[in-house]
């Protein structure tokens, strides 16, 4: 669950693969946790798929700063979504 960032992506772009191959459609979500939420977070944004964030998923903003809570999370969220489009 915890991955490092490019394990992450990796990891995730084989798993869209399998669904992609094997004929499974939306909707789908991309989320991580830990060093990988952010890149996958952002990953999601650039293909257009769901995500979700929270403190369950990561304690920190992408600058690697401790969240304060959930709003401080989905603030950074957006602008990352924002930056992926």
């Amino acid at each position: 669950m915890d991955r490092g960032p490019q394990e992450a992506l990796d990891e995730a772009a084989a798993v869209l693969a399998l669904l992609d191959e094997g004929g499974v459609g939306p909707p789908r979500l991309l989320h991580g946790a830990g060093k990988g939420a952010w890149p996958l977070l952002q990953e999601a944004g650039r293909r257009g798929l769901d995500t979700r964030t929270g403190l369950e998923d990561t304690l920190t903003l992408p600058d690697g700063t401790p969240a304060r809570d959930n709003a401080d999370l989905v603030r950074a969220a957006r602008a990352v979504l924002a930056s992926a489009r």
